[in-house]
């Protein structure tokens, strides 16, 4: 039966499965969106038409989308639903953002002054 199999599927190099190793980041959203170039490069990667679909693609597989079972559902399923639901919304808006720039918030110092009514 092994003969049989390694006839009709010979193990080709070409097919063998490759671990690529990548490096790790550090990076953090805050750090991308202080960087322009960065910032300027993902500006032009979400006016691509495939970038565009596939973000399309993924609002459209949103967890918001799917429904439970008209016999109900008990609270941890609840929960869990809504967790991912949040971790969705969380990743897109995290993605959408890698394209608007940090602004520092500026800081209001209190005078104590009466209000000026205009």
């Amino acid at each position: 039966m092994k003969k049989l199999f390694r006839k009709l599927f010979p193990n080709k190099p070409s097919d063998a499965i490759r671990v690529q190793t990548v490096q790790s980041t550090k990076l953090t959203l805050e750090q991308w969106r202080k960087d322009e170039s960065l910032l300027t490069a993902m500006a032009t990667l979400e006016r691509q038409p495939t970038f565009i679909l596939a973000i399309q693609c993924l609002r459209n597989s949103h967890p918001c989308h799917s429904v439970f079972t008209p016999m109900g559902v008990n609270p941890t399923d609840r929960i869990v639903h809504q967790a991912k639901i949040e971790g969705f919304e969380l990743a897109l808006n995290g993605l959408s953002s890698l394209s608007v720039p940090f602004k520092t918030p500026v800081k209001v110092e209190s005078t104590f002054a009466n209000p000026v009514n205009s």
